[in-house]
């Protein structure tokens, strides 16, 4: 199986004596990258579906009360755009584990998206009162606490990884932005002076599917009822979530996410 990591940087070496901006060479790096993408969809993916089951397993011998929900992307995704690899020269990042050879949503961005759609919903007139902060169920104690007193949340957010391909079979696809008011770095306040300039780059196939894993730490005041309604919550807050989207560009469409498949297991099931 070809390594797109290690292919994506030889070809940058190789190329380090001419300009690896020039737009020749960056339009044949991205269908390059794309079309391996495609070409190793399967072995990619299947990678990304046993580390997820890996972490589903590790969580349940734990006895942890566990979740794992499949998220199909319905439009591009971008996630981790100042992330060093293919920063380099496309000056677009992505979230790209190296090892697996494939992009991945941080679990962290999941994590921040669901706290605020949560949010959200705790200050909407028609759910503010089931989102309402109780002794045992509160956003605090669910996500976290920062600060010098701050403390983790219960509930742990893995990665997703994608475990099918997207649309026609790509992983990767090719994408462009066109700044409009920036130049070598600098913005630029002057209409007259703006120069829209192209910039390919790398994105998510729209129509790849999704998995990551929900974990409620171990606790002995923690029954399956309270976990269960922990979960109802969370997996609504975080359904609002994904249609608002996660990543770079949400408010032109990119990163929107459905819930496809749940799976819910508990310490005894």
């Amino acid at each position: 199986m070809k390594n797109l990591f290690s292919h994506f940087y030889r070809k940058i070496i190789e190329e380090a004596s001419e300009d690896i901006k020039h737009e020749k060479f960056r339009r044949k790096l991205i269908e390059d990258i794309c079309d391996l993408s495609k070409k190793f969809s399967k072995e990619l993916t299947d990678g990304g579906s046993r580390v997820i089951d890996e972490i589903f397993n590790g969580y349940f011998y734990c006895k942890c009360h566990i979740a794992k929900i499949d998220m199909v992307l319905k439009s591009r995704g971008l996630t981790g755009a100042s992330s060093s690899f293919a920063y380099v020269p496309f000056e677009v990042g992505l979230s790209f584990d190296p090892f697996l050879c494939i992009p991945y949503v941080p679990g962290s961005s999941i994590k921040g998206a669901v706290r605020a759609a949560w949010k959200n919903l705790k200050n909407d007139e028609k759910f503010g009162e089931e989102f309402k902060d109780e002794d045992k169920i509160n956003e605090d104690k669910i996500f976290g606490k920062g600060g010098a007193n701050g403390f983790a949340g219960i509930v742990i957010f893995s990665d997703a990884f994608p475990i099918e391909p997207g649309k026609d079979d790509f992983i990767l696809y090719p994408d462009v932005i066109t700044p409009h008011y920036s130049k070598g770095g600098e913005d630029i306040f002057d209409e007259t002076k703006a120069s829209p300039t192209p910039i390919p780059h790398l994105s998510i196939a729209p129509e790849t599917l999704f998995s990551f894993v929900m974990a409620i730490r171990r606790s002995e005041d923690m029954d399956k009822k309270d976990a269960k309604e922990i979960f109802r919550k969370v997996l609504k807050a975080t359904s609002v979530a994904f249609k608002l989207g996660i990543g770079a560009r949400t408010s032109v469409g990119y990163g929107i996410f459905e819930i496809k498949k749940l799976k819910i297991a508990s310490p005894g099931d």
